[in-house]
């Protein structure tokens, strides 16, 4: 959708396609026959009685019949906001978007500011447009260039299907498999077990060895066997200990929240 003279082009690498409409009423008979069945004319300014510059829409003066945001200086009946629509598939192949506002294409056409830039980055491509149009122009207003590349469509994949093989009588007592496509291997003893998953079990057996090593043997690990108490229980505990020896106080067991109690005497709660 477009209102005014920005233009975009689609540049599929063989073609450079405009995608938007020009409202401009010198560039446009549509436009011109729209402005007058509305009431407006159509006809260029006068400077010391003489007709100069482009045709423009009056009242107003404007040099295009769609505008946005120019409701002070022309009559709304006139020149209206609303845009023109097009609608275009993109290439599968991917494409090139070309948006620029006026002052690159009063000063280059859709073609050759497309195929001047193929063979560029969108980046360099945008800021290659800038400098042609000043260099052509002269002067700086109105330049504004973006450069849209889109990336090509990902291939569609393809499926394949082929017909299930019967089922094969089993001759060594194995229950017979049925494969469709290529053969599928299958172990049907340990010495067919391929030596790839034979690596993978070492290494696991591995791991599991060195964890047995590194851990702590059972009557050395006494959190393991306490179970959990809440703290009213722990606290008779306490009370009863102390009531049996009043020399050997005993610190309540810290509970980690996981069901285990805390450590005893000969751990951090001993003295």
């Amino acid at each position: 959708a477009n209102v005014g003279d920005s233009m975009c082009y689609l540049d599929d690498g063989a073609h450079v396609t405009a995608l938007s409409t020009d409202h401009r009423v010198e560039n446009s008979e549509e436009e011109r026959k729209r402005v007058i069945a509305a009431g407006g004319e159509i006809g260029r300014a006068a400077v010391e009685g003489k007709a100069c510059g482009p045709p423009r829409v009056w009242p107003g003066g404007l040099q295009m019949s769609r505008t946005i945001g120019d409701g002070n200086c022309a009559d709304s009946s006139i020149v209206v906001p609303h845009p023109s629509v097009t609608t275009r598939a993109l290439p599968n192949d991917g494409a090139r978007l070309i948006f620029a506002s006026d002052g690159l294409w009063d000063a280059l056409s859709g073609k050759t500011a497309a195929r001047a830039v193929r063979k560029m980055p969108p980046g360099h491509a945008a800021r290659h447009l800038v400098k042609a149009a000043l260099k052509a122009r002269g002067d700086r207003d109105d330049i504004t260039v973006i450069v849209v590349d889109v990336p090509p469509n990902p291939p569609t994949p393809t499926t394949t299907t082929t017909a299930a093989a019967p089922l094969a009588a089993s001759t060594n007592g194995t229950p017979a498999v049925a494969t469709a496509g290529a053969p599928v291997e299958m172990a049907t003893s340990a010495d067919d077990v391929p030596d790839w998953v034979r690596a993978e079990q070492a290494i696991l057996m591995g791991n599991f060895e060195m964890m047995a090593k590194t851990m702590p043997a059972q009557e050395d690990t006494q959190w393991e066997t306490v179970p959990f108490r809440s703290k009213n229980a722990v606290s008779a505990a306490i009370a009863e200990a102390q009531s049996q020896d009043g020399e050997d106080r005993v610190e309540p067991p810290e509970a980690d929240g996981s069901g285990r109690g805390g450590r005893g005497r000969g751990g951090r709660g001993g003295r």
